[in-house]
């Protein structure tokens, strides 16, 4: 498997913006391209970190965003971006029950990956 940590710094007020434009393009890769979905965090330093996991980085390069309105909702919030890191899972052991996982703004969708 495959996976992708991106990480994003947004303007002042549009934290909101960030979330809701991520959330909308995480469901529709999810949908179209395959991916196993991806998770949104915040850091401490304030800046806003997603870890996406892909079957392979074949099927990751090969996904155009098919939700154009919801990644500019995410173009809008993000002031900087940072080097995407890319990696190859060698061994996984994260094992949370579902009563752990956070109601993410409640949106229902991909947020189980």
């Amino acid at each position: 498997m495959f996976a992708v940590i991106y990480r994003w710094r947004t303007h002042p007020g549009k934290e909101d913006l960030l979330v809701e434009g991520w959330h909308r393009v995480t469901v529709a890769i999810h949908r179209e391209c395959g991916s196993y979905g991806s998770r949104l965090h915040q850091a401490d330093d304030g800046t806003w970190v997603a870890y996406a996991r892909w079957p392979d980085a074949e099927t990751r390069e090969r996904c155009d965003v098919p939700d154009s309105e919801g990644e500019a909702m995410m173009r809008e919030a993000i002031a900087e971006y940072f080097p995407e890191t890319r990696l190859r899972i060698v061994d996984d052991l994260l094992a949370e029950p579902e009563a752990a996982r956070p109601a993410a703004g409640g949106h229902d969708g991909v947020g189980t990956a």
